[in-house]
């Protein structure tokens, strides 16, 4: 009956040592869940600012674009107000041939 007695104790004790351990991998389970749970809403957050970013930086480009065009034309259209103004001027010289052309060449400016 003593060792009936002593292997049931035996027993009881490691059914609560394995109990035990399994309740510590539970816990650590959960901790480490929570720890994802937490790394992946940092991330979605991340993921948030950067495309925001991206937004504010494919807006800010296609503004530069769109100022550079803008130079670009008033760039062209200095150039060939000049060159019109010149023509307009070589027309205007007494005595050249094509100061009969000089009010043609007024309407265009």
């Amino acid at each position: 009956l003593a060792e009936h007695s002593a292997g049931q104790r035996v027993e009881a004790e490691h059914t609560a040592a394995v109990s035990e351990q399994l309740e510590e991998m539970r816990n650590l389970l959960e901790r480490l869940n929570n720890d994802l749970d937490s790394q992946k809403a940092q991330l979605a957050g991340l993921q948030g600012t950067m495309e925001q970013r991206l937004q504010e930086s494919t807006a800010q480009s296609a503004i530069r674009m769109r100022e550079i065009a803008s130079e670009m034309i008033d760039d062209a259209w200095a150039e060939r107000s000049a060159e019109l103004r010149a023509q307009l001027a070589e027309a205007r010289r007494p005595g050249t041939e094509a100061a009969a052309r000089s009010a043609a060449l007024s309407g265009q400016l």
